[in-house]
């Protein structure tokens, strides 16, 4: 789905959920973002950090891909208890 600007300063719901997007990188940059489709490659250290940036500021869509077998941790000062492991 394509947005343009214009639809989007008119779209009240936009505004209020992307006010400080929109506020600190302008609403020409906001609306190039929410149109925007990003791969991530690799999400070991710095990779995870800024997937996790990038999808909070609101891309359009964002797919991760990562080629290591993700892995359940069990962390010990964790009160969540796991019976089965994957």
């Amino acid at each position: 789905m394509y947005f343009k600007m214009g639809d989007l300063t008119k779209n009240a719901a936009f505004m209020d959920l992307y006010s400080r997007q929109i506020g600190a990188f302008g609403i020409e940059t906001m609306a190039k973002l929410v149109n925007m489709r990003v791969l991530i490659c690799g999400l070991r250290g710095v990779g995870i950090e800024i997937a996790k940036n990038l999808v909070l500021a609101g891309p359009g869509s964002v797919i991760l891909h990562d080629d290591e077998a993700a892995e359940v941790r069990v962390h010990y000062n964790c009160n969540i208890k796991f019976n089965h492991y994957f």
